[in-house]
């Protein structure tokens, strides 16, 4: 009985190793191991290039979110100088339209027919004067803003190759493109409104 017990107690041979040499198992265990050391040296590289990619592609991100920022600020400056541009072309506009007002009247005033007295015509052209000072001092202060405006308009806030950066900039400008034509085309109605008050003398 006891004999059986310690027969049944034995070890198996593996299958892989039966009727194999020690040498020839050692081998096959050896060849085993390689494999797997290979495979995992492989995995161990992969992982190691994209760590790197992650790392590169973090400082890509870095830098573009630091050139985005520069962007928006630069953008932001140039719309509060905008809101100024709109503000002196709307006190140009004002002072223009009082004083093609008070000349018509004092257009009607100097008709023959008229009964203006000489110092009625008098105190309107003081107001016309006056009123075309306003405007040229207007006028003098829409074109220092536009000049201060125009160069940080095409100012890139930061050399850079990447190409979202660039896109973005370049629809930054567009943007500010537009904006500065319509406030100088504006300038030039505001010119040729001012010859013609002028016309009216």
């Amino acid at each position: 009985m006891f004999s059986n017990i310690e027969a049944d107690s034995k070890l198996k041979v593996p299958s892989e190793a039966q009727g194999k040499s020690v040498g020839e198992i050692v081998i096959s265990w050896n060849t085993e191991l390689e494999s797997r050391t290979n495979f995992f040296l492989a995995r161990t590289k992969g992982l190691t290039e994209w760590d790197s990619c992650i790392q590169k592609n973090k400082h890509i991100l870095s830098a573009l979110q630091i050139d985005l920022a520069r962007v928006t600020s630069s953008q932001d400056r140039l719309e509060r100088q905008l809101e100024i541009l709109q503000l002196h072309q709307q006190e140009v506009d004002e002072a223009l339209t009082i004083m093609e007002s008070v000349a018509e009247q004092l257009g009607r005033t100097q008709h023959p027919t008229s009964g203006s007295s000489p110092q009625q015509t008098r105190t309107r052209h003081e107001t016309i004067f006056n009123l075309a000072e306003s405007v040229s001092a207007s006028l003098s202060a829409l074109g220092s803003a536009l000049r201060h405006v125009t160069p940080s308009v095409y100012m890139a806030p930061a050399e850079s190759d990447n190409k979202n950066c660039s896109i973005i900039k370049t629809q930054a400008h567009s943007f500010s493109d537009k904006i500065l034509k319509a406030h100088l085309q504006t300038v030039l109605s505001v010119e040729r409104k001012a010859l013609q008050s002028q016309q009216l003398f």
